[in-house]
């Protein structure tokens, strides 16, 4: 009898505190590395599968090797990777060669994947569970297979969009008339448009909340100083060459502040979010509507808690 009651106390804690399964969408950019290390450390997080974003900010041809040598630090080759669409997008809204070869130049070596996976068979381990969506570059392929996983998506996490705020585009194109579109949503916002209209619980990290979390050489440091940690080293390392961006303040915690959003209890705000499809100067944008989308924005952060997570998981691995 007490054996059974033993049982039936453990039970339900187990399934209180069972893993998160998660599916990250990521185009391989220096920020995507540390949010998937992030996750990586983290008990609590189960990465089903990884899905790799062949239209961001990375070169389509290494993204892949981006992720893999990440894995590889980690030891977790075993996670499936799905290498995503070649879809070209509609107005030719590609990053530049230059932010190319930036994201291609941080990275210290290629690594081949050990456990690459098809759509179908994504598709397969995805309808095996509930799960929540990471999206971490444009949602290219999130809209490619939602219309056949969509029952088994909880929630999406995507790091996207500016509404209150100017967007990022001219980062990279200087001379751009857009100002107002972030890169993530402006690579395809048809992709975003397509996630709006799924009725799925969705919770937005925009350059709203991110520009107040913004990367500083006081972070730098503190990696510097965790000599012993690989993951940390990795991570200095991969910044270096975006130094520039870093000490002029236009470095955020894009990817690692959604990663860690999925993890921890942010305050949200519901706002009716829609996104403009209409090609000009607006294209891409993403904008409150009465006639809009119900989503859960994050407006605030706690900068100090944010950096603190990312090292513990450099220091605990």
């Amino acid at each position: 009898m007490k054996t059974l009651l033993f049982i039936l106390f453990i039970l339900p804690c187990t399934l209180l505190y069972a893993a998160k399964s998660v599916v990250i969408d990521t185009d391989a950019s220096t920020d995507d590395a540390i949010a998937i290390l992030y996750l990586l450390n983290q008990k609590d997080i189960n990465i089903k599968a990884i899905i790799v974003d062949k239209n961001g900010a990375s070169n389509p041809d290494t993204a892949a090797s981006h992720i893999a040598y990440v894995l590889q630090l980690a030891n977790k080759t075993n996670i499936p990777v799905y290498h995503g669409l070649d879809k070209k997008p509609k107005y030719g809204n590609t990053y530049p060669p230059k932010a190319r070869s930036l994201m291609d130049n941080s990275f210290p070596q290629n690594a081949k994947l050990q456990n690459a996976i098809t759509r179908s068979q994504l598709i397969d381990l995805i309808k095996q569970q509930k799960v929540t969506l990471l999206s971490l570059g444009s949602l290219t392929n999130i809209a490619d297979i939602l219309p056949e996983v969509k029952q088994n998506i909880n929630n999406i996490v995507i790091m996207g969009g500016a509404i209150d705020v100017s967007g990022n585009i001219d980062v990279f194109i200087p001379n751009t008339k857009n100002k107002y579109a972030e890169w993530n949503i402006f690579v395809d916002p048809d992709a975003f448009a397509t996630v709006l209209r799924s009725d799925i619980s969705m919770i937005l990290v925009s350059l709203d909340v991110t520009n107040n979390a913004i990367l500083t050489d006081k972070f730098l440091l503190h990696l510097k100083q965790l000599s012993n940690s690989p993951n940390a080293a990795f991570i200095y390392d991969l910044l270096m060459p975006s130094k520039q961006y870093i000490d002029a303040g236009e470095y955020d915690f894009w990817d690692p502040l959604a990663a860690y959003v999925l993890v921890n209890n942010v305050p949200t705000t519901l706002k009716y979010i829609n996104v403009n499809l209409k090609r000009g100067e607006h294209f891409g944008q993403v904008y409150e509507s009465p006639h809009g989308y119900p989503v859960n924005v994050i407006t605030r952060i706690n900068t100090a808690s944010l950096e603190k997570a990312l090292l513990d998981a450099c220091r605990y691995q």
